[in-house]
């Protein structure tokens, strides 16, 4: 038994049958190289609490007896005083809370660097690709600001636990909304800068901000600039799991989706084995990783390889293709969530 904290390596007998399925175009779970798992999604009583479900096992999916990876995404919003140097710009706060009950590698106390990762990665898709607008939530320039804080539970880490977590958490910033406010009367100048200093704000006279109840108005949407959606792909080189190639093995499976149709017989890229929605096992035997969040207008947000042999810019372009058409797949899941729990929820004044 491994001790909490530490990798599950695979065996030999495992290891084996794993790399022969894949240059046989197959795979322990019964899916196609490129396909993904079933996602299905549930929302709470609260608005932006989210749960979001790979491989869910009440679908009529072949492969729904797998093992699954669920995340689940709360938001709140608090009013705090901005920053000095940006007084008219809000905080969007994301925080990952990992249990050691959602893989055998996390352990209670301790951070690995699986758990570093997934939190970053987090961060560079939420917070650092200004996904808020920051603006649209101040209150008062220079006095108080909304606080946009996501709070991501992963329960099961199964695979693609990032695609997960950063598809919630889209889900609840656009499901969230946050109280109407009211500012009373009050004056509050901004003092010129003097020389070599930032423009200040007088708070001698604060104005006063009320926030109105849900049974008062009814509460505001935030305002987004795009929705990212993150997409995971476990890559093999054939060449490092055998001594002989095998001709097409994974390579342009969908032609249409960015593929490189230029590839020839001669060129190694062309048998790079590339695998969607990666399981554990995949992910742990894997040559390279690479982690494309983009958003449904085509344009690459972030480009993640962690570790594993250098890819051609082909393999790259032909993952980034892939990655474009498996967004627009995630949005319309999204785009039909959010319309089905607006349909069933109410939001209005009593």
């Amino acid at each position: 038994m491994v001790a909490p904290g530490n990798v599950l390596e695979p065996s030999i007998t495992e290891t084996t049958f794993v790399k022969q399925a894949l240059l046989e175009s197959i795979r322990p779970d019964g899916r196609s190289l490129l396909e993904s798992r079933p996602i299905s999604v549930r929302f709470g009583g609260e608005l932006g609490w989210v749960e979001v479900t790979l491989g869910s096992p009440h679908s009529t999916f072949s492969t729904s007896t797998a093992k699954t990876t669920r995340v689940v995404v709360s938001t709140h919003a608090t009013l705090v005083a901005p920053r000095p140097e940006r007084p008219y710009e809000g905080f969007v706060d994301v925080r990952a809370e990992i249990q050691p009950i959602a893989a055998n590698q996390f352990e209670r106390g301790r951070a690995n660097e699986e758990e570093i990762l997934f939190e970053r990665g987090l961060d560079r898709a939420i917070r650092r690709g200004e996904v808020v607008d920051r603006e649209a939530l101040c209150v008062v320039a220079g006095q108080k600001v909304w606080n946009i804080a996501l709070t991501v539970h992963l329960l099961s880490a199964q695979g693609a636990a990032l695609d997960a977590a950063v598809l919630a958490c889209m889900i609840a910033l656009r499901h969230f909304r946050r109280p109407d406010t009211s500012v009373s009367s009050g004056s509050q100048a901004l003092q010129k800068p003097t020389k070599g200093r930032k423009p200040i704000f007088d708070q001698q006279n604060k104005p006063k901000i009320i926030i109105h109840d849900t049974s008062e108005r009814v509460p505001v949407p935030l305002a987004l600039h795009h929705h990212p959606l993150s997409v995971s792909f476990a890559i093999f080189d054939p060449a490092h799991m055998t001594s002989s190639f095998v001709s097409g093995v994974g390579a342009s499976a969908n032609p249409t989706a960015g593929g490189n149709t230029t590839a020839t017989d001669d060129d190694d890229d062309s048998h790079v084995i590339i695998l969607a929605d990666p399981s554990p096992i995949e992910t742990t035997l894997c040559t390279s990783k690479l982690l494309v969040v983009a958003n449904v207008q085509g344009e690459v947000c972030v480009l993640d390889k962690s570790g594993g042999r250098p890819l051609s810019e082909s393999v790259v372009n032909r993952v980034i293709g892939l990655a474009r058409v498996r967004v627009k797949e995630l949005n319309e899941t999204m785009e039909k969530a959010l319309k089905k729990d607006s349909a069933q929820r109410v939001i209005e004044v009593v």
